[in-house]
């Protein structure tokens, strides 16, 4: 699709409507917001994802649509926060150039005042007037160490507000690639990891491994237990999935029941053995209600493990992994299954 960032709102607008329908897809709020920044090219990430998922022959239905808006665009208040939280840096900044300024011009009337005093006091003879100078001596020396405690005191403040307003920085921009209810990484922030993978293997020739991870039968659970039930096992899977893998690794929720995994500096072997000891820690899990004692089962996932190889895409390789992840629940779930695997069953 060709992104028509130069039109007139008016023109991006009907197409985005025209776009829309041809999509069999409702113009409501979230979706138009979706389909807007994506035609007007406001967010690369967005557009990598709908292109990634027609690439890979997904429907975007309005459900997904609506994970789309939740990943990209909600955010969007976050974004606004780092906006103002820069400004107000920039003004601190300002504040203290303007008391190093303030600073360096005191110092110099003060240099000065004594280097007048100074002559002064080398060509006069008479007690009286030296006696005076001394004391202008002393009382601009007191001024100038009371101007230096103001100053040192204003440059204390104004670090100490730097500082808060850098922790808010860094606060908001880790909200932005934070998934909300399992504090991991969202797809936004998985977009931007698999990228910068690719290239990084690109440059080293160092392979990397993709897991796609799927709760299985995560419907059934939901429905029989309910959501809260249904969003402690997201938070148990996610927790799981951290423990399990270095801290280099890039643990993210993909999107609803799905999660994904960038293993660094991986073969294929690799990371079949460490989704398939990922597997197994979360089968060995048991779901207990704490009001009750209510046995609720054990969870598995299926995991379907790619890895780069030389001149892959990011598009290609998600998409291997998610074809491999899919053979895993066609033969039945709770296993691991690579893209090799994929391409036997391919030939069977």
């Amino acid at each position: 699709m060709t992104m028509l960032q130069n039109h007139s709102a008016g023109t991006l607008a009907a197409s985005v409507i025209s776009e829309l329908e041809s999509l069999a897809l409702p113009p409501t709020p979230h979706v138009f917001a979706v389909w807007y920044a994506h035609v007007a090219g406001h967010d690369p990430a967005l557009s990598a994802a709908i292109r990634s998922r027609q690439t890979l022959g997904q429907a975007l239905t309005a459900d997904v649509i609506e994970e789309l808006h939740q990943a990209h665009i909600q955010n969007a208040p976050s974004a606004k926060l780092a906006e103002q939280s820069s400004r107000a840096v920039v003004m601190e900044i300002d504040a203290i150039v303007d008391l190093i300024r303030t600073s360096l011009g005191s110092t110099s009337d003060y240099s000065q005042k004594l280097s007048s005093l100074l002559g002064d006091m080398v060509t006069a003879n008479d007690p009286t007037a030296l006696k005076e100078i001394v004391a202008t001596l002393v009382k601009s020396t007191d001024e100038a160490r009371s101007m230096n405690e103001t100053l040192e005191k204003g440059l204390r403040n104004a670090r100490k507000e730097v500082d808060d307003l850098r922790k808010v920085l860094e606060d908001t921009r880790l909200e932005t690639l934070q998934d909300a209810l399992t504090g991991i990484s969202n797809r936004k922030h998985f977009e931007q990891a698999i990228h910068a993978a690719v290239e990084s293997a690109s440059r080293s020739r160092r392979p990397f491994s993709l897991l796609m991870i799927d709760i299985d039968f995560f419907k059934k659970f939901n429905d029989t237990f309910g959501h809260l039930t249904g969003d402690k096992v997201l938070r148990v899977v996610a927790q799981t999935l951290r423990e399990r893998f270095p801290t280099r690794a890039t643990v993210a929720r993909f999107g609803g029941e799905e999660f994904a995994v960038i293993l660094p500096d991986a073969d294929l072997m690799a990371g079949w053995v460490g989704a398939e000891a990922a597997r197994q820690s979360m089968q060995a899990r048991e779901l207990v209600k704490r009001s009750t004692g209510e046995k609720m089962g054990r969870i598995s996932i299926s995991i379907g493990v790619g890895t780069w190889k030389r001149n892959d895409s990011a598009v290609a390789l998600v998409g291997r992994a998610d074809q491999a992840l899919m053979l895993a629940k066609a033969n039945g779930r709770n296993r691991t299954v690579t893209e090799a695997q994929t391409d036997i069953n391919a030939v069977a």
